[in-house]
This record gives structure tokens, C-alpha cells and sequence, in this order.
């Protein structure tokens, strides 16, 4: 005859044993990962985290970047890039003070939360992401992801690893699918002395920008600054 204690003690012994198999490949996936900190003898502190970039290309990365107080230590190796930070600093600071190089990295927070909300995308490897058994998994539904992966900005994203896991790993396949399609931030037409590329002069008049093969010239008296404070009309700009 049916049970309900022998019902309720198989139960009981299914969940424990579940537990323990997630437990077990939690502990166990990243052990054949590479740890550099480890082979070089880098004690990892409680209020320390390591953060771990998969599948990065060696274009994101600046080889050079100067030391950063955030950044403890940190190894490149078989596209990844290994640090030692401290827990709750800003991951994408700790990113960038790192060397890894954000395509659209130049449109920060505010501006592409309302634009381009993948400018500094990645996915963060979490166990019980889109866990149909998680308590929190219609919230999850609705913030999107994929099982095991859960998508966060770095911008606003803490240095914090998921529960249960002694590494925070992201991966970096977004951005580096971004840096494969050539993609050209709009805005590094700004840097350097892009200013020298304007003409213009004082008595209340337009600045343009310096005329150019097969452009045009500015319009007679009209060589001066207006109210712009130098930066030149839109309809005067030539490409």
C-alpha cells in the first residue's frame, strides 16, 4: 500500500540529492579552469573577488594599460583575463583600469541606458539563472538571459560573485562580436586636436570648419564666432 512516509523520505532524499549534484559541479567546473592566482601563491582575501573575462580577443585587450589601485593582479592567458579586485568596486572601472578595451565604451551611463543598452553588455555565469526551480524565476523570465548565463551592464553591474561560486566569470563574446564587425566609436572623432579643424575669428560672426577638397568656403564676413562659443553650425560641418 502507498505511504506517505515512504513517499515524503524518497522526496526528502531526491532534494538532498540534487543539492549535492549541484553543489558538486558548482565546486568542480571551475577547478579545470586555469587559476594563475593560485599558481603564483596570490592569497585571495574575504573582502577580495576574482574576476574572470572569457572569450576575449586579444584586440580588447591594451597590454599596456598602467598599474590601477583597483586592479591587485591580474593575468592574460588563451583569451582570457584573469583579476584580483576588491568586492562591490564598479566592474566595468575595474575592466577598463585592466586593459579591456569596450567598444562603445565611450557612451556611458545615463546616455545609452535609454540608446544602446548593449554598448557594455556581458554575460555573467550563474548557476541558477532561468532555474525553472528558483523561486525568483519569473523575474528572471522577464530580465532575459539564457539557463546558466544571466545578462548584466557592467556600468552598473558591483564586483560580487554568485552565489555559491568562489569566481565571477563573464563573458565577453558580446563586445567581441561587436569588435569583429568593425565597428568605429562615433565619438573618438573628438579626440585629439580635432578643434585646430575649425576656422573663424572675432566681430560676431560664424566658425566653420576648414574647407576641405571640393568643399566649400565660408560665406564672405562671416568668419568669426557666434553664440556657439566656437562649436560650428550644424548645416557648416563638411564631411
Amino acid at each position: 500500500p502507498w505511504s506517505p512516509r515512504v513517499s515524503s523520505e524518497s522526496m526528502r532524499l531526491a532534494v538532498v540529492t540534487l543539492v549535492a549534484l549541484r553543489a558538486r559541479s558548482r565546486a568542480a567546473a571551475p577547478q579545470s579552469r586555469w587559476r594563475p592566482y593560485l599558481d603564483a601563491g596570490t592569497p585571495i582575501k574575504p573582502s577580495q573577488c576574482v574576476l574572470r573575462f572569457v572569450n576575449v580577443p586579444a584586440s580588447a585587450v591594451d597590454a599596456n594599460a598602467p598599474p590601477s589601485a583597483d586592479v591587485y593582479a591580474k593575468w592574460r592567458g588563451d583569451g582570457e583575463v584573469v583579476i584580483v579586485t576588491g568586492r562591490t568596486y564598479p566592474l566595468l572601472q575595474v575592466a577598463v583600469n585592466a586593459g579591456l578595451a569596450f567598444p562603445r565604451g565611450k557612451l556611458k551611463a545615463p546616455y545609452h541606458q535609454d540608446t544602446m543598452a548593449d554598448c557594455c553588455l556581458l554575460e555573467l555565469e550563474d548557476p541558477d539563472w532561468l532555474d525553472p526551480q528558483h523561486p525568483m524565476y519569473d523575474f528572471m523570465l522577464e530580465q532575459g538571459g539564457r539557463r546558466g548565463r544571466r545578462p548584466v551592464r557592467a556600468c552598473d553591474t558591483r564586483v560580487e560573485p554568485p552565489p555559491g561560486c568562489d569566481e565571477m566569470v563573464l563573458d565577453f563574446a558580446i563586445q567581441a562580436d561587436v569588435l569583429a564587425s568593425g565597428f568605429a566609436d562615433p565619438v573618438s572623432r573628438f579626440e585629439g586636436d580635432w578643434e585646430a579643424e575649425f576656422v573663424g575669428g572675432s566681430g560676431g560672426g560664424r566658425q566653420y570648419q576648414k574647407r576641405r577638397p571640393g568643399g566649400r568656403l565660408p560665406p564672405a564676413g562671416e568668419a568669426g564666432f557666434d553664440s556657439t562659443c566656437g562649436v560650428a553650425p550644424w548645416d557648416a560641418v563638411q564631411d
